[in-house]
């Protein structure tokens, strides 16, 4: 979830609706207190000092091997994943923002971040579920319009 706060704080930073130093002090801060807590908790559980979430990094991102758990597309989270979570709500979420420009700028991070995510070869959808309420949100625009 970490790659989906990216484009929604770049996208906060850049309509100014938080500043820079204000977003840095709140980032170090959280990132030190959620670090602590599944350091904590993994080492306790597993008997030996971990961080699980720099483990799946360094596996997935730095050794290159999350192919080993099976690839897709680049286009599978768009073609398949998507449309058979969201079933209906997943064509009505793309004329949500043609309808109303207003949620260009909520829905644009979201999708940036499913396009980051297509960008690696393993794919889960679990991976992207955080982006499907916003969709949702985009499509309760088209369908309060039908």
């Amino acid at each position: 979830m970490i790659l989906l706060l990216g484009p929604i704080g770049l996208a906060l930073l850049l309509s100014r609706s938080v500043s820079l130093l204000e977003a840095i002090k709140c980032c170090i801060s959280t990132t030190l207190v959620c670090i602590g807590f599944t350091v904590l908790i993994d080492s306790i559980m597993w008997r030996r000092i971990l961080w699980p979430e720099f483990q799946v990094l360094w596996f997935n991102s730095v050794l290159n091997r999350s192919s080993e758990w099976g690839t897709h597309s680049i286009h599978w989270y768009f073609t398949s994943a998507l449309p058979r979570s969201m079933i209906v709500a997943y064509p009505l979420c793309m004329v949500g923002a043609l309808l109303d420009r207003r949620i260009v700028p909520y829905m644009f991070p979201v999708f940036l971040f499913v396009v980051l995510y297509s960008k690696l070869p393993h794919k889960e959808l679990r991976f992207i579920i955080g982006s499907i309420p916003m969709f949702n949100v985009s499509a309760s625009l088209t369908a309060s319009r039908l």
